[in-house]
């Protein structure tokens, strides 16, 4: 079935309660392209023809221009765009003339390295072009061969952070006779991670020029509004940018679905993750291969549970055919879930983002977002993975009741006739950098200037020195200890540690736990959900690094109750906003899980709350904070308005504003209000970024924050509850569930901040 009929038949469906709100068709285009000159050699040339490429797209002929001439490039076209071709065929062209080179592939994701070996593998080159993964699931009987036969190793920035660079006298013959070095998915290095990854580019380009050599760099990217900047952030290095895709498309169906509303007064609406296995279910049964996905964890394993249970009852034949997949699952799961959507075997998966990029996973024809992505890059990289065949395929928009979906529900053009955001990351936070200094040192001793370009603080050596951990001889820095510092430096969490899952009965390991969540989602008492099956927590051992997990059967999930208190360790910025009072600077955040809610499966009915005692966690972090001044606290007061109940309900409004107004993901912030702040001695509002160190997504609400309070005042204004409801004031992510808010005092808030006439009758507000 084609997707206009679907779409039709859906329609007219038992079920159908008129959720589309939008619906867009983006016409088919047709392919334009180039010549090179002068041609590729004869054995390229045939490879292609092999696979049916007679001729090249007119954006992959500009990137192997650039890259032909020594030129650091970046080709930022739309997914199924070739942009592989755009760097191996450069790559295998040097390869080809002089066997002696080399080139090093950064993939973000194991998943893509594996599959862009097979492409490599698949244009059956002579066997002087040889290529090999080099991971953390490299069994270590390989990892010597890589490195003595391999030409083109393919790898990610983790393990050239953790196993090239500090060994990099075993990595001589790569490193010098380095010419390309390939980075895709650059979108995807933004926040800590990118941060991260830019320090690691240093010092790859500090040790290429120790062995003599000087890559070419072919970057690839889904669409971002800041290519060059963020090349040159990243890379430290200015790139050409490729951006006219060349590559014909087929027509793509855009449709914003919202679940219809079960009770106007409470804004309450169906959920949007039944709504979604609805949606996932009907796919499957017409046979119309849909990737769904969810924004957590946790959320893809309710959901594909939600789905067994659907098709079950309606053509239990598919059931084995749909799946989940997300981090945390071993490699071999995630090869096998890998290799059974490429070859057709499963029909629907729901996947966290780490499938959302390029790797082939055959001729999908639908993806179904459970929730805004975070960004509208986001949403476009999601819906560019149907459509792979040429065909027209389907992007469905399944909207929650949060407030920015609700807002592309009520406003879709503001979706698809918005640009993409900029990609940020901070390489001088010094959170991040501290670390990476210490690996540079390890890897080659430091010279004065190398130690201030890397690490942007001339006092930083001394601090270092001071605490034992560089030694000066002479003019340079040593790195003075006797262990590896690279292990101690995570580039994607705040510690490195994955905690393993094990079953207490069998020993058997199912799977690994981020830190980052471990209290979130794995505290004692907690049902934890892997491959839809449910596994009780029994018990965390952090030295051990291990959670006991039993599997049970049970009709509830839970949710941890946490408590939150924010410490201001320095302000560097303030400004007024009307009767607020609003700070920027470093604070100091402790979590701690002190309960949890058993909730029902489907109904989220509360059954019941438990008490627990985890150990706090302490976040160091940059924020915003908000003070109403004494006159509009007075105002409150008199109206019967708590003021801690209004601060709440616009933290939470702030929060769901944010991802409008900046780079990020709902999950990527977090807020606290407090009656009476200890060091302000006022009821105040937070709002911090979740990574240590900050990476500049609160920053950048402080920055606009006059646009910040206006996106959440209309949210509020516009919104038809009558008390409050997670398109305006309530969040999914309140370590309270939502308890004490208060939309009108909301809504004076807002107005005081705004300038507005505040101190009118509160009924007409």
């Amino acid at each position: 079935m084609d997707v206009a009929t679907f779409l039709d038949s859906l329609q007219q469906a038992r079920g159908y309660e008129q959720q589309i709100v939008a619906h867009e068709v983006l016409p088919a285009a047709p392919a334009c392209y180039g010549v090179l000159d002068p041609p590729l050699p004869a054995p390229l040339e045939q490879a292609l023809a092999a696979q049916g490429i007679e001729r090249l797209y007119t954006h992959q002929t500009a990137a192997i221009e650039h890259a032909r001439a020594g030129r650091d490039v970046v080709v930022v076209t739309g997914t199924a765009s070739g942009k592989t071709l755009c760097y191996n065929l450069p790559v295998v062209e040097r390869l080809l003339a002089d066997r002696r080179r080399r080139a090093l592939y950064l993939f973000p994701l194991k998943a893509l390295a594996n599959d862009q070996r097979r492409q490599l593998e698949a244009l059956r080159l002579p066997r002087t072009v040889r290529c090999a993964t080099y991971d953390g699931d490299t069994p270590p009987a390989e990892r010597r061969l890589v490195r003595q036969v391999a030409n083109v190793v393919l790898t990610n920035p983790d393990m050239l952070h953790v196993g090239i660079l500090p060994r990099h006298q075993l990595w001589s013959e790569l490193l010098g006779h380095l010419d390309y070095v390939v980075i895709d998915e650059i979108h995807l290095y933004r926040g800590v991670f990118g941060s991260h990854a830019a320090h690691v580019l240093r010092r790859l380009w500090r040790l290429c020029e120790q062995y003599g050599s000087r890559p070419t760099v072919i970057a690839c990217s889904a669409t971002i509004a800041n290519p060059a900047e963020h090349c040159e952030q990243l890379l430290g290095r200015r790139c050409e940018v490729v951006s006219e895709n060349g590559a014909p498309r087929g027509a793509k169906h855009l449709v914003v679905w919202n679940p219809p509303l079960r009770d106007a007064a409470l804004g309450l609406r169906r959920s949007g993750n039944i709504e979604a296995t609805w949606l996932l279910a009907e796919l499957a049964q017409c046979q119309i291969r849909s990737l769904g996905f969810a924004v957590a964890r946790q959320e893809a394993e309710l959901i594909l549970r939600y789905l067994r249970a659907a098709l079950e009852g309606l053509q239990p034949a598919l059931v084995p055919r749909v799946a989940a997949y997300r981090a945390g699952y071993l490699p071999a799961e995630r090869r096998k879930i890998e290799e059974r959507l490429a070859n057709g075997e499963l029909l629907a998966v729901v996947s966290t983002v780490a499938l959302e990029a390029g790797i082939d996973i055959g001729g999908l024809d639908a993806t179904v977002m459970i929730g805004f992505p975070g960004t509208v890059a986001g949403f476009w990289q999601q819906a560019g993975r149907a459509g792979r065949a040429r065909r027209a395929s389907l992007a469905v928009l399944v909207c929650r009741a949060s407030l920015v979906d609700q807002h592309f529900a009520a406003h879709p053009a503001d979706l698809w006739g918005a640009s993409t955001e900029a990609a940020r990351i901070d390489p001088r936070n010094p959170y991040i950098g501290l670390g990476h200094v210490l690996c540079a040192a390890y890897e080659q001793p430091l010279s004065e200037a190398e130690l201030q370009a890397l690490s942007g603080s001339p006092v930083l050596a001394e601090l270092l020195a001071a605490e034992g951990f560089l030694e000066r001889r002479g003019e340079r820095w040593f790195y003075a200890r006797d262990d590896y510092p690279a292990a101690q430096v995570s580039l994607r969490t705040a510690d490195h540690r994955s905690l393993t899952l094990q079953q207490s009965d069998t020993a058997a390991v199912l799977g690994t736990v981020d830190p980052a969540r471990l209290y979130d989602e794995c505290f004692p008492g907690a049902v934890h959900l892997h491959e839809g099956e449910q596994y009780l927590v029994e018990r965390v051992d952090e030295e051990e690094r291990r959670i006991a997990v039993r599997p049970v059967e049970v009709n509830w999930f839970t949710n941890p109750l946490v408590s939150v208190e924010v410490q201001i360790d320095s302000s560097t910025r303030d400004a007024s906003c009307g009767e607020l009072l609003a700070g920027f600077g470093d604070l100091t955040v402790t979590r701690q899980t002190v309960g949890y809610r058993r909730q029902a499966l489907g109904s989220f009915e509360v059954l019941g709350t438990e008490v627990v005692d985890c150990p706090p966690q302490e976040l160091l972090t940059c924020g915003l904070w908000l003070l109403p001044s004494p006159a509009l606290q007075q105002f409150l007061l008199a109206h019967a308005v708590d003021p801690l109940a209004a601060l709440h309900g616009v933290e939470h409004a702030l929060s769901g504003a944010l991802p409008l107004v900046a780079m990020c993901d709902l999950r990527d912030t977090r807020g606290a209000s407090v009656a009476l702040h200890h060091q302000m001695g006022e009821p105040a509002l937070f709002l911090f970024d979740q990574h240590p160190g900050g990476v500049g997504l609160t920053e950048r609400g402080f920055e606009r924050l006059d646009l910040l309070l206006r996106r959440a005042h209309d949210a509020i204004a516009q919104c038809g509850c009558a008390a409050g409801c997670p398109a305006c004031i309530q969040s999914p992510f309140c370590g309270s569930y939502n308890a004490a808010l208060d939309k009108l005092g909301a809504q004076i808030v807002l107005r005081a901040a705004l300038g507005l006439d505040w101190q009118r009758e509160p009924e007409l507000a």
